[in-house]
């Protein structure tokens, strides 16, 4: 918590960024000229070159030879409006002869601006020194300009051009880019990073008290294994999101690391353990000699699982409402498991919407908060995923209070085992407390007719739903029966 704190207040000095679109002319390349545009990033430095500025520049170009990050050092005007940067690929100790050159360019033409100056750029294209090289030189104009195409972009924009002397592919670049207004980004992230650490927190008392909850095997077989796949599934693959996001700026690299890797720790402890848990509970009935289909079915769920979650994760923000039914569809297979169980259960409640809450806490962050740091303002995607879970856990809810079948009408349900409507003679051994079953004494009676004291049969079926006698599985004991059961005279003696 303490290193968490620590990450959340360091607020570092900032340089200067600029974001925006370049265009590309291949005249020389193609037969027609071909416009190519992408978007990049420059950040100017203070008092890290040769110069009191410096600039790194960071963008992708498809068919031309220009490396992704490229220091660049140069000259700028007294007002700081106009920029001339330049570099030279692996060949530093090449910048002050090409920073002397632009100087004595500068003097023999008398030029006092860098920036409108194309003779500068015909002295480095032209100059026979420096054709062994590759130079790449920045020339840009800084003014004011109102914007609207993002929260986190200022009305300062700069325009300008790159250009290099490459002999196979010469390079020439139009650009602008408005100034990124990175403090305020990073203040949002780490509200956003807050604000999840607080989800997180809640996720694991959730998961720790469903953990608490459900510990007997009877408990365990109320829920369903393809639930939990598809809990586990959405943790691992948020961490994993929580870490991209860390990526996108150095100042919310620890931030997010750390968020995620509770996620993924959290992950690979209680969720694992749980849904191992429901999993054992879930092979009472199936052959010893399946198990190794079965084992093998199982992981191949969660492979399948994880790389849906993954895919949604990715194209959450292209197809917001086709991913959230994908991402939160989690407890449909709870409400088909619980069509098979007609009993009640009320200890998932808290669990279902504490984990609804904070499962839901990125999609109202990023559609209802307009300055967020991926700009998706939609307050319609929020809606429909509120109202999507929302469902889900009102069904659940209404079959915990009335049972898993309720909508089910009844002659459409299976008839339930009445475990107490065979008598059994008195002088019948009771396998579990290995006594004789007193005349009056109340008694139940397996599929497999087996007989038992009614009270240790119960307690036995609170942690095994299997007979004890011969490992057959038991159903669920339907507790209305009990009484139905004992009005009616029933005369059948074991």
């Amino acid at each position: 918590m303490l290193l968490f704190l620590v990450c959340y207040f360091n607020f570092p000095d900032y340089p200067v960024l600029y974001r925006g679109n370049y265009s590309v002319y291949k005249a020389q390349k193609y037969q027609h000229p071909i416009v190519e545009k992408m978007q990049f990033k420059f950040i100017i430095r203070a008092n890290r070159s040769i110069c009191p500025q410096c600039s790194e520049l960071s963008f992708q170009l498809n068919d031309t030879q220009f490396i992704k990050t490229t220091n660049l050092k140069g000259i700028f005007s007294s007002d700081n409006s106009s920029f001339f940067f330049f570099g030279i690929q692996g060949k530093d100790q090449q910048l002050l002869n090409v920073y002397k050159m632009i100087g004595d360019a500068m003097s023999k033409h008398n030029l006092t601006e860098p920036y409108n100056q194309q003779l500068i750029r015909e002295e480095i294209m032209n100059n026979s020194k420096m054709s062994i090289f590759r130079v790449y030189c920045v020339v840009f104009n800084i003014t004011t300009q109102k914007q609207d195409i993002s929260a986190f972009l200022s009305d300062h924009v700069a325009k300008g051009h790159i250009f290099s002397n490459g002999k196979d592919t010469d390079l020439d670049m139009n650009f602008t880019a408005f100034q990124f207004n990175e403090f305020r980004f990073i203040s949002e992230g780490k509200i956003f990073g807050l604000y999840l650490s607080i989800g997180v927190f809640i996720s694991f008392i959730a998961w720790n008290h469903l953990f608490r909850e459900f510990r007997s095997h009877v408990q365990l077989s109320h829920l369903s294994v393809h639930s939990f796949v598809l809990h586990l599934a959405f943790d691992y693959n948020y961490g994993l999101f929580l870490y991209k996001i860390s990526n996108y700026s150095q100042h919310l690299y620890s931030l997010f690391t750390i968020l995620a890797m509770i996620i993924i720790v959290m992950f690979f402890t209680i969720e694992s353990y749980q849904l191992r848990d429901i999993w054992i509970a879930s092979l009472t009935d199936i052959d010893e000699d399946l198990y190794h289909d079965v084992f093998i079915d199982f992981f191949l769920e969660i492979t399948i699982a994880l790389f849906i979650y993954s895919t949604a994760f990715d194209y959450l923000f292209e197809s917001p409402y086709i991913c959230i039914i994908l991402l939160y569809s989690f407890f449909i297979p709870q409400i088909f498991h619980s069509l098979q169980d007609s009993s009640r259960k009320t200890n998932d409640i808290f669990f279902n919407i504490s984990i609804s809450i904070v499962r839901l806490l990125p999609i109202f962050y990023f559609s209802c908060y307009k300055s967020n740091i991926f700009e998706t303002y939609s307050p319609s995607v929020a809606i429909f995923a509120i109202i999507y879970v929302s469902i889900q856990n009102i069904i659940i809810i209404i079959q915990n209070i009335f049972g898993g079948n309720f909508f089910v009408p009844k002659s459409m349900r299976p008839v339930p085992y009445n475990y107490f409507e065979a008598r059994v003679d008195p002088g019948t051994e009771c396998p579990i407390c290995l006594s004789q079953i007193e005349a009056g004494e109340d008694t139940m009676v397996t599929p497999c007719r087996h007989c038992f004291h009614q009270g240790c049969l119960e307690r036995w079926m609170e942690e095994k739903l299997v007979c004890p006698v011969c490992r057959t599985r038991l159903p669920v004991v339907e507790m209305g029966e009990q009484s139905n059961a004992r009005l009616e005279d029933g005369d059948t003696l074991l």
